[in-house]
């Protein structure tokens, strides 16, 4: 057996793993496929592949994660069993920026449907990994991080605390500051989803001087930011 042929087994399982990952997310784009999906273990399969050697095969891996928790509580309720978001938030820094939106689309995808779920979510790192990202340089990491801190904060008093005693402000009001429209109007729904719930939140957000920077969005023209 010559070395090209080792090497050639070695790429073509390199390659079925991708292709294992791309078809799981692809078919998870229908809510109809999930429980079949389920039914075939698929999550113990994709979990492993978090860790893959692959960059590509991590990225694609998350991403399937991320669709089969946001079209079932089922697979969400599975991703927190086998604590698959412990794996998600290890090293997210270090992560490329598809693996960390992927990442951030798994966290609001599980936080989303009840607050015991959001606190599981945070309870396996969620708020640490999320202002890791918010550190980013990509805007995209950056939206998906403040989408995923928006869902979690909203869910309850005590979750949008832990946001605010981690220092989400302060980095939600860069994220305030930034050029981009998306990105503004974003931050803007994120603030409104930490303090809506009482006095003491919106003091904080007095606090760090964010109402400045919101009163400043007024002026744009972009309506959705005016709304939010």
């Amino acid at each position: 057996m010559t070395t090209k042929s080792i090497q050639t087994a070695f790429d073509t399982y390199q390659r079925a793993r991708l292709a294992f990952t791309q078809s799981v997310s692809d078919m998870a784009n229908r809510s109809v496929h999930i429980n079949c999906i389920l039914q075939c273990d698929a999550l113990p399969l994709l979990h492993p592949l978090l860790k893959d050697p692959s960059i590509k095969v991590q990225q694609s891996a998350a991403l399937a994660v991320g669709k089969l928790a946001n079209g079932s509580l089922e697979a969400s309720n599975e991703i927190l069993r086998r604590r698959m978001l412990s794996t998600l938030m290890e090293d997210i820094d270090k992560r490329s920026k598809y693996y960390k939106k992927s990442s951030m689309y798994t966290l609001r995808s599980v936080a989303k449907y009840s607050e015991e779920m959001a606190q599981s979510v945070v309870n396996m790192g969620a708020i640490e990994g999320i202002l890791l990202c918010l550190e980013d340089f990509d805007g995209g990491v950056k939206e998906a991080a403040l989408l995923a801190l928006g869902i979690i904060a909203k869910q309850s008093t005590n979750l949008a605390q832990a946001c605010v005693a981690a220092g989400a402000i302060p980095m939600v009001k860069l994220c305030l500051q930034e050029p981009e429209v998306c990105m503004k109007q974003i931050a803007a729904s994120t603030m409104g989803d930490i303090v809506k719930h009482d006095a003491s939140l919106a003091q904080a957000l007095c606090d760090a001087g964010c109402i400045s920077h919101l009163v400043r969005s007024l002026s744009h023209p972009s309506t959705g930011l005016k709304v939010n």
